[in-house]
């Protein structure tokens, strides 16, 4: 059974959102000890930038936990967010942490197969199927 951390924040949505930017984090959900990462929006060059640096932020302000980025309302991934996504492994490495993604689009996952990041970043279905995993590890 899954026990959800009882983790609300907030200011979440006003603090963490990505200023100039489709694409937002709409929440991160505690279950566990895991980071459930909501994602919404397009990862574009331009947004990139911003995840990247709204997720800096968030691990300077809370300690880095086991995380899997819900991409469920994700309709884009360009090769910046591709490169934000092993920026972000490179990150969780250092902490002995780990990554997976869940909900990934079919399309999605394509792209991350033609570059060879499947193997790299599981994907799981659903979030319960990777926060399974991450506990098994």
């Amino acid at each position: 059974m899954i026990k959800r951390d009882h983790y609300v924040e907030t200011t979440f949505h006003n603090e963490y959102r990505c200023h100039s930017a489709p694409i937002v984090i709409t929440d991160i959900e505690k279950y566990n000890g895991l980071e459930v990462i909501i994602l919404s929006g397009r990862f574009t060059a331009e947004t990139a930038r911003d995840l990247e640096k709204t997720m800096k932020s968030h691990w300077q302000k809370n300690e880095m936990s086991d995380m899997i980025f819900n991409f469920n309302d994700v309709a884009f991934l360009s090769s910046a967010g591709i490169r934000t996504l092993m920026v972000f492994r490179r990150e969780a490495e250092k902490k002995e942490k780990r990554i997976v993604l869940s909900h990934v689009a079919v399309e999605l996952i394509e792209i991350l197969e033609v570059v060879g990041l499947k193997e790299i970043f599981p994907v799981f279905d659903t979030d319960k199927e990777a926060i399974l995993f991450l506990e098994r590890q």
